[in-house]
């Protein structure tokens, strides 16, 4: 079975940034979390969104993502 949750060392890991960083995007708000007790959680599946989301994919550039071809939109 694959592991759902991370934990704040290994989200760092996962998406390569510092742990101090992932800190300050929780207490901001600014990333999917759960709280369970004292501590914090972070569901996969919603991290893997959370980072879709950030993508900016420039104008006309076409990419291949999860099998569907993306359309890059600009600013």
């Amino acid at each position: 079975m694959e592991k759902r949750l991370l934990n704040i060392n290994e989200l760092a890991e996962y998406i390569n940034i510092k742990v101090k960083t992932v800190y300050d995007l929780v207490y901001r708000k600014r990333i999917p979390y759960t709280k369970i007790g004292r501590c914090l959680r972070f569901d996969i599946g919603l991290i893997d969104e959370w980072i879709k989301l950030k993508t900016n994919i420039p104008f006309g550039l076409k990419i291949c993502y999860n099998n569907r071809l993306v359309e890059g939109e600009g600013d």
